[in-house]
């Protein structure tokens, strides 16, 4: 006697490949076996549940992953284990481990991974929770590692210049794969930083900010740039770069020969030229009554300090 019986077999909590088989038992004891079928198994529900949370933004140093591993409600057994691991976006590489446990975690911290020795660059980080039954589950995200510290350098002006009170030019490059902003300040003779221009765009070798110097009182100064990139790491100039404003004119005065003065040949002359931030004289004739251009007599003498008093600058020829 045949027997034709429909079965309904909850499958919830059974993942992967699975064999069927039917056995048929009559009451003398014989045993008729079927052949194996193979079925793939696929329910989510029998899995550990696993999530690893996006990290949006370039990161340095420690770092804390966070995440969820844990079991099902409808589980009554722990997690086998739960592993992190990690391994470069780009290429064919091995994954490393970087940290296992078999506790379970509910979107929270999972454990804090010091990157200061890790190349900088793009890399995924995979967690993978474990059951007793074996099953597995994966969750995978992508990271950018940044330890490098944004590039900072001020070419113009240079520590140990002498500037007018002028409108003023700051030239430069602040730079940086993952550059985020800039602070360009100037520190006056009160000792406090003051804002001269921000940006959050990057620059290779151009104008970082003008420096509006027109109402500042004449002394000394401190020039430095502040940039910070997306990782939180900052770069600032050490030392700052130290100029000085002079708004003064400098002493140019004339003493012998006496206006109206007769003279034949070589002719001394004498005079004044003086400045506290003193560079160079040029001494210059011209016809009385030209409207040309004047003519050179003395060589300028750059970095020369004089002492105010008479002395001969130059000799006139006939």
């Amino acid at each position: 006697m045949a027997v034709a019986q429909r079965l309904n077999w909850d499958t919830s909590q059974i993942d992967g490949y699975s064999s069927l088989c039917v056995k048929a038992i009559d009451q003398a004891g014989n045993i008729g076996i079927s052949q194996a079928i193979s079925i793939r198994l696929k329910n989510d529900s029998a899995l550990p549940i696993v999530q690893l949370r996006d990290i949006d933004r370039p990161v340095r140093g420690e770092i804390a992953i966070y995440g969820t591993a844990k079991m099902r409600s409808n589980q009554e057994k722990g997690l086998k284990s739960a592993s992190v691991e990690f391994r470069p976006a780009i290429g064919n590489i091995d994954w490393q481990l970087i940290y296992q446990s078999q506790l379970q975690f509910n979107n929270e911290e999972i454990f804090r991974w010091n990157t200061s020795e890790i190349d900088d660059g793009k890399y995924l980080v995979r967690l993978t929770a474990i059951d007793h039954n074996e099953y597995r589950s994966k969750s995978e995200i992508e990271i950018s590692l940044d330890n490098a510290a944004p590039t900072v350098v001020i070419d113009s002006p240079k520590t140990g210049d002498v500037l007018r009170t002028d409108i003023i030019p700051i030239i430069g490059t602040i730079n940086d794969p993952n550059f985020d902003n800039y602070v360009l300040e100037h520190l006056g003779p009160d000792d406090a930083w003051i804002e001269i221009s921000r940006s959050s765009v990057p620059i290779v070798s151009g104008k970082l900010g003008y420096w509006n110097a027109v109402q500042l009182i004449a002394g000394r100064y401190q020039i430095r740039v502040i940039a910070v990139d997306q990782a939180g790491n900052f770069t600032q100039t050490i030392p700052p770069i130290e100029i000085v404003l002079d708004d003064k004119r400098a002493i140019a005065t004339l003493t012998r020969p006496e206006s109206n003065t007769y003279a034949n040949r070589s002719v001394q002359i004498y005079g004044i030229a003086a400045d506290e931030n003193f560079d160079r004289y040029m001494l210059d004739f011209r016809s009385i009554g030209s409207t040309s251009q004047w003519h050179p007599i003395a060589v300028t003498r750059p970095n020369e300090l004089k002492e105010e008093g008479s002395w001969p600058i130059g000799n006139c020829p006939h």
